[in-house]
């Protein structure tokens, strides 16, 4: 490495933040010499600094956008964090990314249904307004397609890649295998066949590595209680689902014997819970053909 010059007093060194354009400017006085290592080391401290602040700065807008209902804003906030995001999310981030999605795609998949139902009585009834009602519905699926898409795009690009974690991994396969069964859920023909063969496989996967999991885990629950709903929802396998969903419950009940009553008070175990109550009234409403529930 070649000697360093002697740096004059008077070097100023001037970090001009651009914040539209994500840049950092540095102007070096020409009585500085760097070797090219050094310059190397500079841009790169910087560039780490400005990834943190504007990662920091997208988690914080879209915390404000999803509290204010602002799904759509939301959005672009979650999807820049997981560009910018250099390791694997944590809890928080993600819960933030999918919770920003989901109220999206919920609020549209809920109009949706209302719609649907709509379009069908308009037609039995001959309605003069059914072709204008279909076209809304049309125009709420491309909105619903185009949402899961890009969650599924912005996972498989951004996110998966840098996950190192079982809890992590099985997290992410569940949201994909979920955002497939939202788009068969208003497909048909070929569409539907594939979407309901990916929301399978993503549910299989995340099944498998689920088990890796401690049985009161709220993710390997998660797991169990939507991939049971795909089976009876979408494949209309009732003897499946129940066999997903009875196995499950045995492995969390057997685990919750070993807490005693003021372990039960945890708040994560509460949530534990409340999932394995969504399942046993599950099982309960198959068998009668009603509705069931999900893990939103």
């Amino acid at each position: 490495m070649q000697e360093i010059n002697k740096i004059n007093s008077n070097i100023s060194i001037k970090l001009e933040s651009l914040n539209i354009n994500n840049k950092r400017e540095i102007e070096l006085s020409k009585d500085i010499v760097c070797t090219d290592s050094q310059k190397n080391d500079i841009s790169l401290e910087i560039g780490v600094l400005n990834n943190q602040e504007l990662f920091f700065k997208n988690m914080f807008l879209a915390k404000l956008c999803l509290n204010l209902e602002n799904f759509e804003d939301s959005l672009r906030y979650v999807d820049d964090m997981a560009k910018l995001k250099e390791s694997e999310f944590s809890i928080e981030e993600r819960e933030l990314f999918v919770n920003s999605y989901k109220s999206f795609i919920s609020q549209k998949r809920s109009a949706w249904r209302s719609i649907y139902k709509k379009e069908n009585k308009f037609v039995e009834e001959k309605n003069k307004y059914s072709n204008i009602i279909s076209e809304i519905k049309t125009k709420f699926e491309e909105i619903i397609f185009k949402a899961n898409e890009k969650l599924i795009y912005i996972i498989n690009t951004y996110i998966f890649p840098k996950i190192k974690s079982i809890d992590g991994k099985t997290f992410f396969l569940k949201v994909k295998a979920d955002h497939y069964r939202y788009m068969a859920e208003i497909s048909i023909g070929a569409e539907l066949k594939s979407y309901r063969q990916n929301s399978y496989k993503f549910y299989k996967e995340a099944f498998s590595s689920s088990l890796m999991l401690n049985p009161l885990n709220t993710i390997r629950l998660g797991v169990a209680l939507n991939y049971s709903v795909f089976f009876f929802e979408v494949l209309s396998n009732t003897m499946q689902s129940i066999m997903i969903a009875t196995s499950s419950l045995n492995e969390a009940l057997k685990e919750l014997k070993m807490y005693d009553e003021e372990s039960l008070q945890d708040e994560k175990l509460k949530d534990a819970l409340d999932i394995i109550k969504l399942i046993k009234d599950n099982v309960h409403h198959w068998a009668k053909g009603d509705l069931v529930q999900e893990n939103e």
